[in-house]
């Protein structure tokens, strides 16, 4: 018995047409299929651990993939109400998005043209194996944490 790959990674939303315009638009993804219209399954609220009335849970989903890949599912849970994100990053089981770019400098200040700005300017890092990489932190339209990590060769 093994693990043998990763089908994608899923993120709970506020709203999914503004991730899917920051994602696409932005960072330049490619969405392939969504967003959903809305609909409900009795069962899938209560698959997907959400707590409320399994019969009235309704969710939209938008699936997008990175250049090398990576897919991602972006989900907008409409009953019920999701609970907002906590600010701080210091919570157990926060998630983060990091996507590999080319020039980390070019892409701060794209992204500062879109009001995102980072925590700190990009960061330089030795990686376990010696390679040096430049890494920074943003927040995402949502407040999701995401990534932008450049290797330097």
């Amino acid at each position: 018995m093994k693990v043998t790959g990763t089908s994608h990674l899923g993120f709970i939303v506020k709203n999914l047409d503004t991730i899917i315009n920051f994602y696409r638009s932005v960072l330049g993804l490619e969405l392939l299929s969504g967003p959903s219209e809305e609909f409900h399954d009795i069962n899938e609220g209560i698959a997907m651990g959400i707590t409320g009335n399994p019969a009235t849970h309704c969710h939209r989903e938008a699936f997008m993939r990175t250049p090398d890949g990576v897919m991602l599912e972006f989900i907008e849970i409409t009953d019920p109400v999701p609970v907002p994100i906590p600010e701080t990053a210091a919570c157990s089981g926060k998630l983060h998005l990091c996507l590999y770019v080319d020039d980390i400098q070019e892409w701060t200040k794209e992204l500062a043209k879109h009001k995102v700005t980072p925590f700190l300017e990009p960061q330089k890092a030795e990686l376990g194996d010696g390679t040096i990489c430049y890494w920074v932190y943003f927040k995402d339209p949502e407040g999701m944490l995401f990534e932008l990590q450049q290797i330097q060769i």
